[in-house]
């Protein structure tokens, strides 16, 4: 009995903390005469947005709630009685899980705020500040082209300009991320960095090493394993390598399998009804079916609906005359699970032996490809 009140008592601790699941947000600010409300966003494991606000008195406001897993939210000061904009109110992004967390601020705003807290709070607030300054010209970009008339924002080398904009301010964010993630291996902030660095559409040649960077506590972690699943599908669908066969159900609920098409040269597309890149991209992909099919092209598209009607409509709309398959799953679609598909649209281009030998090529690119393959 006594060995069994023992081990109760050594247990408690655990228990207490398995039990804690309450964060409490404090937040500190140079006291505002004005109105002001303090507002929380974050949405939950079960995919639920959980909004709060709080009036702030005499500089002061807090939160407070339960969480299941911690989640990344974003803090808000209003600083007027007009109904509550996000994008006009002073942002501040955190790392909630349980426990207290501190917003101490010398001026009115929360923007450049001192978070104390967890050590993963704390992590996650010297990323957030590492990255202020790429964020400002990232915003500044994007004004200017919100700036514009309506009519010079559908300019297409506009566009581009605000592309190739973006695209600078990323690799300096890969940068900072990068260091990061070097200098943070037992901080499981360094997971959601690595997230970012990778995007939805990760170079394997470059998150690969850096995941291995992280120390083996953090890449055993529910978050680390969750990581490491989805590389492991981007290294089974690596170039040269022999690409996982699949079966799904056609149009007419026929199942089609990948590996019926083993000696053509296939091209598998994923793509869906709803998404207006994919839609946009269709009719470059028809012409190049319709140049390349004679010569030996074949196509397979893999569908993300989730509404028959509209994939079936699509379909006809765009006149795409290749095999379509799909389970209605939208994003839960298996194939694209087993392909770690995590933006649309994306393909893979597939050797007669079934290798994989080019991926997400579109517009011109898919042509200069397949003109190599069918001189």
């Amino acid at each position: 009995m006594k060995k069994i009140i023992f081990y109760i008592i050594l247990m408690l601790p655990v228990l207490v903390l398995a039990q804690n699941k309450t964060y409490k947000i404090t937040g500190t600010l140079k006291p505002i005469e004005k109105f002001a409300k303090a507002h929380i966003l974050y949405l939950t494991q079960n995919e639920q947005f959980i909004f709060k606000s709080f009036d702030i008195k005499n500089g002061y406001f807090e939160f407070n709630g339960d969480l299941d897993v911690p989640v990344k939210a974003d803090l808000y000061v209003q600083h007027d009685s007009i109904s509550f904009n996000p994008n006009a109110a002073d942002k501040l992004s955190i790392y909630l899980e349980p426990g207290l967390v501190k917003i101490i601020s010398n001026t009115d705003s929360i923007y450049n705020a001192k978070v104390k807290g967890t050590k993963n709070t704390e992590d996650y607030a010297v990323l957030q500040k590492a990255l202020i300054p790429s964020n400002k010209k990232l915003s500044v970009f994007k004004s200017q082209f919100a700036s514009l008339p309506s009519e010079k924002m559908k300019d297409t080398v506009v566009k581009l300009e605000l592309e190739r904009n973006e695209e600078t301010v990323f690799e300096e964010q890969k940068i900072v991320l990068s260091n990061f993630i070097k200098s943070h291996p037992n901080s499981i902030i360094s997971i959601d960095a690595l997230k970012t660095y990778g995007g939805y559409i990760p170079n394997l040649n470059e998150i690969a090493p850096l995941y291995e960077s992280l120390s083996l506590q953090v890449k055993n972690s529910n978050l680390g394993q969750e990581y490491g699943a989805s590389l492991a599908k981007l290294k089974a669908t690596a170039l040269n390598v022999i690409a996982p066969n699949f079966t799904q159900n056609d149009v007419d609920g026929h199942p089609v399998k990948l590996s019926d098409y083993k000696g053509k040269f296939v091209l598998v597309d994923f793509w869906a009804s709803w998404c207006g890149p994919c839609r946009k991209e269709n009719p470059n992909v028809l012409a190049a079916y319709n140049k390349f099919h004679s010569k030996g092209l074949e196509i397979l598209a893999v569908s993300l609906d989730h509404k028959e009607d509209a994939w079936l409509k699509a379909i006809e709309k765009d006149q795409l005359p290749w095999k379509q398959v799909s389970d209605l799953k939208g994003w839960k679609n298996e194939v694209a699970i087993q392909y770690g598909i995590q933006a649309i649209p994306q393909n893979m281009l597939i050797d007669p032996d079934g290798k994989i030998i080019a991926k997400n090529l579109n517009g011109e690119e898919l042509h200069t490809e397949l003109k190599k393959i069918f001189k």
